[in-house]
């Protein structure tokens, strides 16, 4: 492995420095959840125009020009994220730093598309990727697909899919659950992307990668029946926290989750009612890793800098699918804005 030189990004991390100034920040948010409620949903023009109204004077503005556009919101905000991070990625001196934020995206459809083929659920809207369901079908057939036309290398994916093959069958006699599914390609997702990073040579991501893995992980102990934690948290081994969480004495979840995030944190997610834990637990544990993340904006140049802005970029899109996709279905503003998540900027 090459050694890291910090200089070799010092474009990408000035690209960034200038884009950082258009993410979208909590106002822009909080004007969505101002919106009239009271509104009768059928009412759509109406709707739709204080919507529009929203997106006006930020960096979307690009983007939504009409009203007829929001029908479409969720692939125009997609496709702007991908976008843009491909054009990060073409001047980043490693690709690992986007691809972080790509691949999940990229198994994300994978996974869709076997639910759809071996439960019968409805056809669900793909992110804008490079492979289609054509490339999926090939991959889980064993019929070929071209090292090099997907974003990863090809063994990422393959090992996902022969794991799940093991379980299931080819023709999916034995797919029984399609939370088996996320499961197994979600732990094969996990495996790869510490080495992913490793090869940034950065402290400071290594150990933002080792906790996100960590937090994964106890969201996925908590609905893991007793017993079987070692088969679902396999991607944690040779991670003493592995080895601490399975081997020894059970320990409830909430203390486990005190050697990775700050008492107060925990004590906003445990704070509320039992049905909206998980609800909880994502999004202040998102806003924790968010705030691990803010010094790197004071990096001058370097890997870091350039992660941090995507993160941001990431939480972007989840917020505005929140806030966007809340409106339009005139959802209660209180939800809303009890999921959205902190901003980078």
């Amino acid at each position: 492995m090459q050694q890291r030189d910090p200089q070799q990004w010092c474009f990408v991390s000035g690209k960034v420095s200038a884009l950082e100034t258009a993410l979208l920040k909590d106002g822009f948010f909080q004007r969505f959840l101002e919106l009239d409620t009271d509104i009768d949903i059928g009412i759509d023009v109406k709707r739709r125009e204080d919507i529009l109204s929203c997106i006006r004077g930020s960096a979307l503005s690009d983007c939504f020009h009409t009203t007829d556009d929001l029908a479409d919101y969720e692939g125009i905000i997609n496709r702007r994220f991908l976008e843009q991070v491909r054009e990060i990625r073409k001047c980043s001196p490693s690709p690992a730093v986007c691809d972080f934020f790509l691949l999940p995206y990229d198994f994300k459809n994978l996974k869709n598309y076997l639910k759809e083929k071996f439960f019968g659920l409805p056809p669900s809207e793909r992110f804008p990727c490079a492979a289609g369901d054509d490339v999926w079908e090939r991959l889980w057939e064993k019929t070929g697909v071209s090292e090099g036309f997907l974003p990863q290398p090809l063994a990422v994916y393959e090992g996902a899919v022969s794991a799940l093959r093991r379980l299931i069958g080819i023709d999916g006699t034995g797919a029984d659950d399609p939370g088996r599914i996320d499961s197994v390609l979600d732990g094969h997702l996990l495996r790869y992307l510490p080495g992913l990073v490793a090869g940034l040579r950065s402290e400071r991501l290594d150990g933002y990668v080792r906790d996100y893995l960590r937090l994964r992980a106890i969201s996925i102990l908590q609905r893991v029946p007793t017993g079987r934690e070692a088969e679902m948290l396999w991607f944690l081994r040779g991670d003493e926290f592995f080895e601490h969480l399975v081997q020894s004495p059970p320990r409830h979840w909430k203390d486990v989750l005190l050697d990775i995030v700050p008492e107060a944190v925990v004590e906003k997610i445990v704070a509320g009612e039992r049905k909206s834990l998980l609800l909880r637990y994502e999004r202040h544990v998102s806003d924790y890793m968010t705030e691990r993340l803010r010094p790197a904006r004071y990096t001058t140049f370097g890997p870091e800098r350039v992660f941090g802005y995507l993160s941001g970029l990431d939480t972007e899109l989840f917020n505005l699918r929140l806030a966007i996709g809340g409106a339009m279905e005139n959802l209660d503003p209180r939800i809303i804005g009890d999921t959205l998540r902190r901003t980078y900027i």
